[in-house]
């Protein structure tokens, strides 16, 4: 038996292998390209075409190399693509069709807003289009949330979601307030301070977010305005109390309550019974 033979066998089989992989790799690509850009043209996602393309701008030069007729399409496409955003999408176009697409969401617009700038959900979330690089920046007061291409149904899916989870969550104020209360707790014994001595909000946060997984700071803002709001702030026979600041990095500015300015410190003290 010629060893050396077998081997010789398993070494090109393992090449063939080795070709194969790559070569699907090749195809999975070219599905996936076809298949994004099938359905953004359905869904009119102009902008996420012209995105798309740039990301992919050296793989495309290998297809132009091997297939020119699938590369004369796709330039077809983004020729498409970028006579819609030229069209459609620049500045003196771009906020009555925002303003009517939030209004068939039922998502309210800031009346103050302007481009490129705009506030939605009582100006808590914000969305900030930059038309040199088809991108949208979806924000709110504790930071950037996602960016995407600029296409509009596509900011309204995004909005609307973040919408849903901020607003539409069910929430307990009195577990809520109970959790901030033994938060409290644990932090003047920590730093020896005494009941009625305050601490910093985004302290309290941060120590909050060490021990929950899932913890949020903006769900953290809804959930304690939603209990200001509605006077959930006595536990335990203390009160809660809010000190302001002028510091607006450190503090956090309540939702529906911004006329009283941000919230820096928070206390608990005890309730003295008439």
């Amino acid at each position: 038996m010629d060893i050396e033979l077998v081997k010789k066998y398993r070494d090109v089989t393992k090449n063939e292998i080795f070709q194969l992989e790559q070569q699907l790799e090749k195809n999975k690509f070219k599905y996936n390209l076809w298949d994004n850009l099938i359905n953004y043209y359905n869904k009119k996602w102009f902008a996420h075409i012209k995105f798309f393309l740039n990301k992919e701008d050296r793989s495309l030069k290998e297809i132009a190399n091997t297939d020119p007729n699938a590369y004369s399409l796709i330039k077809e496409l983004e020729k498409e693509a970028s006579d819609v955003i030229a069209n459609q999408y620049q500045s003196f176009m771009f906020p009555k069709l925002f303003q009517e697409k939030c209004e068939n969401a039922k998502l309210d617009i800031d009346s103050k807003s302007r481009h490129p700038r705009y506030r939605v959900c009582n100006s808590f979330i914000e969305v900030e289009i930059s038309e040199k690089t088809f991108e949208a920046r979806i924000s709110d007061r504790e930071g950037i949330l996602e960016k995407l291409p600029f296409d509009i149904d596509a900011i309204i899916e995004v909005v609307k979601k973040h919408k849903t989870r901020l607003f539409d969550r069910k929430s307990n104020p009195k577990s809520f307030i109970k959790q901030i209360y033994n938060q409290y707790k644990e932090i003047i014994k920590k730093e020896k301070l005494n009941y009625g001595d305050s601490i910093p909000i985004r302290t309290l946060m941060k120590s909050l977010s060490k021990k929950q997984n899932n913890f949020r700071a903006d769900e953290f803002i809804i959930d304690f305005s939603k209990i200001i709001k509605e006077n959930f702030g006595e536990i335990d026979g203390f009160k809660l109390e809010l000190q302001q600041t002028k510091d607006e990095r450190n503090g956090i500015l309540l939702y529906g309550l911004e006329s009283g300015g941000y919230v820096g410190f928070i206390i608990f003290r005890k309730v003295n019974k008439q």
